[in-house]
């Protein structure tokens, strides 16, 4: 059962629901998404892993690090920076 809550303004009547679209298009017009309407997937109450576990040993990566730090530029990249990505998972 849902109820209806209406708020007074000067000029007109608006319902919860009308200035709650309206806020949800000003959020997206301005680059921005409200949180809360996110948690259930990026916090969900019981964890749903869809990734395997993956191991990256510094001894394995450090030779590939320093090679990039001596061929890679400040001017190529402010910074140098290999991301660990599962690989049950891809890049971004």
């Amino acid at each position: 059962m849902s109820s209806t809550t209406v708020t007074e303004t000067p000029n007109h009547t608006k319902t919860i629901e009308d200035e709650t679209s309206q806020m949800l298009r000003a959020a997206e017009a301005s680059h921005t998404k409200p949180l809360w309407l996110q948690m259930s997937r990026l916090n969900p109450p019981l964890p749903n892993p869809r990734c395997t576990p993956h191991l990256w040993r510094y001894s394995e990566i450090q030779p590939t690090l320093l090679q990039a730090g001596q061929l890679v530029t400040e001017q190529q990249a402010e910074r140098r920076v290999l991301m660990l990505v599962n690989p049950s998972r891809g890049a971004l």
